[in-house]
């Protein structure tokens, strides 16, 4: 449907009463708001990456997100749960401080003289910046966000779901208590999938999904929320180590699902290096 014909029918909406509607009894809903909200104006479409990045340890996750293309005042926030981009930032981007913002979410509160990790804070911490975000995101020009700590986060909504329900670390769990710690991880994720710019995750090996591997329903949802995969692999070679990116999955160019692209060779007999990182999301679009 073209936008005049959208503008159309909205301008016909005006004829619809304001009745309160009533679905089984129990939901209900006024019918002119309904009529109002599938026919608001979208504007431009500004989103393409809902990207989740994941590989071993060392395999360039963190290098690759911060070669997401920033000219300008554009802004990426980076909320790290893993407390590995400031290093990078500092010793690789130091040019891109003004564009990187990195920020780690963790809360901690003090108990009995010592001091944890306040699990529910930290996702509360989360959802409300990825809110902040939404509301503000034109105004302080950011065009994409990242999540980085994928794994951490699922073993936070883990430990809170032990808490709520009184379940030792090396406790057996109930499979309704799954249940309640993917909510809780799944429903993040959506919220800042719902951002109308760029998403990044970053994991760990245990959200890949190969055929011979038998993986959780959490896992198998976080991948179908995506809509381009990458898995980073790092080799050691007689005389280079080499960093590569495969991509598992494209949403938008199905033609590029399998390529590999070298993104980085390090020279062991000079050290020297090249890094090819924003060449990855050229390929991407």
């Amino acid at each position: 449907m073209v936008e005049d014909d959208l503008f159309e029918n909205k301008e016909s909406l005006e004829s619809i009463e304001n009745s309160m509607i009533k679905l089984d009894g129990k939901v209900e809903f006024k019918e002119k708001e309904i009529g109002d909200w599938l026919f608001e104006r979208k504007g431009e479409y500004k989103s393409f990456f809902c990207c989740l990045v994941y590989g071993l340890d060392g395999t360039g996750k963190t290098g690759i997100i911060q070669s997401y293309p920033l000219k300008d005042d554009e802004k990426m926030i980076i909320l790290d749960l893993d407390s590995g981009n400031e290093p990078l930032l500092v010793i690789y981007n130091k040019h891109k401080e003004k564009n990187l913002i990195i920020q780690d979410p963790l809360c901690l509160k003090p108990t009995k003289g010592l001091t944890e990790i306040d699990y529910i804070e930290t996702l509360n911490k989360i959802r409300n910046s990825v809110e902040f975000i939404k509301r503000n995101y034109q105004k302080l020009n950011i065009k994409a966000i990242c999540l980085d700590g994928l794994t951490t986060l699922l073993k936070f909504c883990e430990y809170q779901m032990r808490i709520e329900k009184n379940i030792n670390v090396d406790g057996g769990v109930n499979l309704r208590y799954w249940i309640s710690r993917n909510k809780l991880f799944l429903e993040t994720l959506q919220q800042m999938k719902s951002l109308p710019i760029d998403k990044f995750f970053v994991s760990h090996e245990n959200f890949i999904i190969t055929a011979d591997k038998e993986v959780s329903s959490v896992v198998s949802n976080t991948n179908q929320l995506m809509f381009q995969k990458l898995r980073c692999i790092r080799t050691n070679e007689k005389e280079e180590v080499i960093y590569k990116v495969i991509i598992d999955k494209n949403k938008f160019n199905v033609m590029t699902e399998g390529m590999e692209f070298d993104f980085c060779k390090v020279n062991k007999k000079d050290k020297s290096f090249k890094w090819r990182g924003d060449k990855i999301f050229e390929m991407l679009r």
